[in-house]
């Protein structure tokens, strides 16, 4: 692991944001062949796992204390509602209950 102070390069930080953030908000853009889809939701939040890894070994402790916070919630989201994000997560709770009061809030 880097100290602290170490300023983490260019390359590690994209590939850690890549791996923890772009890579799971854009599964759900992609169509998965018949029955695989869950597979490739618990591979997508697996390579978050590893991003976080690889920011603890590779980055600043901030830098990886973030990806891990970031890999974790995307855990508990693949478990909750089976999308293996924790954007998209938010995304569909907030279309399902925001839908009802957002015809009557706005006249």
């Amino acid at each position: 692991m880097l100290p602290h102070t170490q300023k983490t390069s260019t390359q590690a930080f994209r590939k850690v944001v890549a791996l923890v953030l772009i890579i799971p908000l854009l599964l759900p853009l992609m169509r998965a062949p018949l029955g695989l889809g869950r597979y490739v939701a618990i591979a997508t939040v697996g390579g978050s796992l590893y991003g976080a890894w690889y920011a603890w070994q590779h980055t600043s402790r901030s830098l990886a204390i973030g990806a891990t916070l970031m890999a974790l919630l995307n855990l508990l989201s693949l478990v909750a509602m089976g999308t293996a994000s924790i954007i998209w997560f938010v995304f569909i709770l907030a279309r399902l209950y925001g839908s009802s009061w957002w015809y009557y809030g706005r006249f």
